[in-house]
C-alpha cells in the first residue's frame, strides 16, 4: 500500500501527494512527492474531494498546509504555504 511505501504511520490522516509538478508554486514551497496532507488552512482533510474543496474555498491568494513528511527518514508534520499570486 502507499502508506507502507511511504512509511506512514496508521495516526497519520489526510491526502497522499503523488507528485508535485517541477517549478510549481507547490515545489517552490518544499511540497514533494509522499507528502500527506493533513489540514488545508487549519481544517482537517481526509480525502482528496475534501482537499480540492477546502482549496476552492480558500479567501486569498494563500493556502496554508499542515503536512506531515517523511523527508531525511523521520517522519514529522509542518507547516507548508502555497501562495497562488506567485503563479508563472
Amino acid at each position: 500500500s502507499a502508506r507502507q511505501q511511504h512509511n506512514i504511520p496508521s495516526r497519520v490522516r489526510g491526502v497522499l501527494v503523488t507528485s508535485v509538478e517541477s517549478e510549481s508554486v507547490a515545489q517552490e514551497a518544499g511540497l514533494q512527492a509522499g507528502d500527506v496532507i493533513v489540514e488545508i488552512n487549519r481544517q482537517p482533510v481526509r480525502n482528496a474531494d475534501e482537499a480540492v474543496e477546502l482549496s476552492k474555498k480558500a479567501k486569498g491568494k494563500r493556502l496554508l498546509l499542515s503536512v506531515w513528511s517523511n523527508a531525511g527518514g523521520f517522519g514529522g508534520t509542518r507547516y507548508v504555504v502555497i501562495d497562488s499570486s506567485k503563479q508563472k
